[in-house]
């Protein structure tokens, strides 16, 4: 019975911080999160000597990428709308808050870090097929593949964490 209540706690806790989360991330946090988004992605491209930028735009109250590059020698331009590409960052935000409950403090920011760095990388290679999609077949497939499926990617970053640090599973383990 103890257990129960354990684990009715600790979904509580995850859905507060996953609300509390979303509050944020309406309130402003998504544009903020975008910019670093798209600063990182242009200076990786920078590096690579690209002459592609992506810069972000608002119309009509809807926040979207404007990609700004050449194809076929002629400067180009087009929109990638935020959508369900930021939105899953809310999961792994909500997650790593409620597992700082749970695990000790540098076990949580290692984790923290860990999940964060390997979902942000997943976002700054999409950002880049989206600026380069028009010039390949595979970088095409491969950002249509990834275009709706970052909510797969956060749930599976959630799933080996869980399994690194057991914090739902303690309870499946007895």
């Amino acid at each position: 019975m103890k257990e129960g209540k354990g684990l009715i706690k600790k979904i509580g806790i995850l859905l507060a911080a996953s609300i509390f989360v979303a509050i944020l991330w309406f309130a402003g946090l998504e544009q903020v999160y975008a910019r670093v988004l798209v600063f990182s992605t242009n200076v990786v491209m920078s590096i690579g000597g690209s002459d592609t930028e992506i810069r972000i735009e608002e119309q009509n109250a809807t926040y979207y990428f404007r990609v700004i590059t050449t194809i076929q020698g002629t400067r180009g331009t087009f929109l990638q709308k935020f959508g369900s590409l930021l939105i899953p960052a809310v999961m792994i935000f909500a997650w790593q808050i409620f597992t700082a409950f749970y695990l000790k403090r540098k076990q949580a920011l290692k984790s923290s870090a860990l999940n964060f760095g390997v979902f942000f990388a997943f976002q700054i290679l999409f950002m880049l097929l989206l600026t380069g999609f028009h010039n390949s077949n595979v970088a095409r497939y491969i950002y249509e593949m990834f275009l709706d499926s970052f909510y797969i990617v956060a749930l599976a970053i959630i799933l080996v964490d869980n399994f690194r640090n057991p914090v739902f599973l303690k309870f499946l383990q007895k």
